[in-house]
């Protein structure tokens, strides 16, 4: 308490480190602190207004603790005449990743609560029962199956109720995003809601709602407020030629036992403890293959795109090694940068990728999976990207807990870049088929094989490369495609390898960062492409690159200015 911004961040800093020490998220620790403090904002303000509150604790789910709760209240407020029930948990991801726990905990903290409070009040003068539901139990939400369920089933509990007792008012509001309060108004929830289109209800106006129907005549059991009838798609995944709905379908649904009020179509959480307003998002990362989850970081303006490297699994790792160790590529570092800030940012186009540099190289071990994030934050040139993760030495022990692997600055627009086109010119004579060799120090396999056949000429060369279908970089992986042209991307340095090894010194040359990628639009699966490079600096221990790729079409497809590579001897 009273503590002024110095404090706070020092006790941000101090929880940080504790929780590192005990394997928990930092970040969910200190929401846990968010929370209490404002609890204690809250009623510090009921309070200026001379508005008696008091706040009881307990888990709705256990029915003992909850009876002592309601005989507490009963004997220190009087008779109980009415119920709010707006517990919830809610952690958007894929079916497939949700855990058995997690599943139980979201229906609970919904269904179970309701079941103990409506039998706990059996012999209560309830006037009234309102139980807060979300629009995605209505519509479902992308990565909410559960959460969807126990919304839905919320809302059934309250028709049983008001069939029951017919003298308490028994409704569940399908209730959208709410500004200011509940946890639509999380950094990372905030943010892809609004990307997605999506406007948020004021709170006065969501009172406004809940004391109209409470106070209104009609009897409806399921209330929903939406901002506008329009196609419900609040997560942006339906097709877009969708014939807008009309208005006079809305004003029918009241035949059906539901009301229908304005406010928008979408809603987020809150944690499971206890009943309060909340709200619902869809999971950012459902439909990218290499993210977890997007998380707010500790820093302030900081956000964290979780993630997991399974060399045992991953093609990209278990097809790319160095000396027999997997290794993860620099062309999947940027897809890993671009697939977080997609995740941040659902609705923008990301129009570069600058400053690459890779700060240590990022070894995995195929006996365990490796977690690691990629941690964004705003700058005045873009969005700077750091994947960070644990570092382990040769005997599986953690060595670093936060090691930094790869950085970048990512530029987004509303509409992707499209870039000069060029002629990248043919052979004087013909092209050279290029074989990958298998007894390198540098293992590329079959995922990433994609360069056919090469041109050495002075000052640079060319070379024609085949996309390959992405889903061979990913293997079991999911998700709707990649930002980037990993597999391409990654002939063209071996392009520029190969010709670095032939035309100067015969040394191995190993990607070390660039200055700048663009691309204009995905290679088509097959498509057969023409590269042109140019050295445009030669070192002792770094030669310099630029090139671009051609598509079939003869447009320019992707652009690097300032490759890195160092040069390294076979026995170094």
């Amino acid at each position: 308490r009273g503590l002024d911004d110095e404090q706070l961040r020092g006790l941000k800093r101090d929880l940080a480190i504790r929780a590192r020490q005990e394997n928990r998220s930092p970040a969910d620790a200190w929401r846990q602190i968010e929370k209490a403090m404002e609890l204690e904002r809250n009623l510090g303000r009921f309070a200026k207004r001379g508005v008696r509150a008091t706040y009881h604790a307990c888990d709705l789910c256990d029915r003992d603790s909850l009876a002592v709760t309601l005989q507490r209240i009963r004997k220190t407020d009087g008779p109980i005449i009415g119920v709010l029930h707006g517990a919830g948990i809610e952690s958007a991801c894929r079916l497939v990743r949700k855990k058995m726990l997690q599943v139980q905990a979201t229906i609970a903290a919904k269904c179970d609560g309701a079941a103990n409070l409506i039998s706990l009040t059996a012999d209560d003068l309830l006037q009234f029962f309102v139980a807060f539901g979300s629009t995605s139990g209505r519509f479902g939400g992308l990565g909410q199956a559960d959460y969807s369920l126990a919304s839905d089933l919320l809302a059934k509990m309250m028709d049983r109720l008001a069939v029951e007792r017919p003298d308490c008012r028994s409704l569940c509001f399908h209730w959208p995003a709410w500004d200011e309060v509940g946890m639509a108004v999380r950094p990372e929830s905030k943010m892809a809601l609004q990307a997605g289109g999506v406007s948020f209800m004021p709170v006065a106006e969501g009172v406004t709602h809940l004391l109209n129907e409470l106070q209104s005549g009609t009897r409806e059991r399921e209330i929903l407020i939406l901002d506008k009838p329009e196609p419900l798609d609040t997560d942006r995944t339906m097709t877009r030629n969708a014939a807008p709905a009309d208005p006079r379908e809305f004003a029918d649904a009241s035949s059906a036992g539901e009301a229908v009020a304005t406010s928008p179509p979408r809603e987020t959480h809150d944690d499971g403890a206890a009943s309060a307003v909340m709200a619902s998002s869809s999971d950012p990362c459902a439909s990218l293959p290499l993210m977890d989850r997007l998380v707010p970081g500790i820093a302030a303006g900081q956000y964290l795109a979780e993630l997991h490297l399974d060399a045992a699994r991953d093609p990209f790792l278990a097809e790319h090694r160095f000396r027999g160790k997997p290794l993860l590529p620099i062309v999947m570092a940027l897809e890993l940068f671009a697939e977080a800030v997609m995740a941040l940012r659902p609705s923008t186009h990301i129009t570069a990728i600058r400053d690459v540099r890779i700060i240590n190289p990022c070894y995995v071990d195929p006996k365990q999976v490796q977690p690691a994030q990629v941690c964004m934050r705003e700058t005045n040139s873009g969005i700077a990207c750091e994947l960070v993760g644990p570092f382990y030495d040769s005997n599986g022990k953690q060595i670093d807990s936060e090691r930094l692997y790869v950085s970048g600055t990512l530029e987004t627009g509303d509409a992707a870049r499209q870039l000069e086109a060029i002629q990248p010119g043919k052979p004087l004579f013909d092209w050279f088929p290029f074989l990958y060799p298998e007894d390198l120090h540098i293992y590329h396999g079959r995922p990433f094989r994609t360069l056919l056949k090469i041109d050495y000429i002075h000052g640079g060369g060319r070379a024609v490369l085949k996309a390959k279908p992405t889903t061979e970089l990913v293997g079991t992986r999911t998700g709707t495609g990649m930002f980037t042209a990993p597999a391409l991307v990654d002939g063209c340095l071996v392009a520029c390898g190969t010709w670095g090894y032939i035309m100067l010194e015969q040394a191995l040359e190993i990607p070390a960062g660039l200055e700048c990628y663009r691309q204009s639009r995905s290679p088509r699966e097959g498509e057969q492409c023409i590269l042109r490079f140019f050295l445009r600096e030669q070192g002792l221990k770094q030669n310099r690159y630029d090139m671009v790729l051609v598509g079939e079409a003869g447009d320019t497809i992707l652009q690097i200015e300032g490759y890195r590579a160092n040069c390294i001897g076979e026995n170094s």
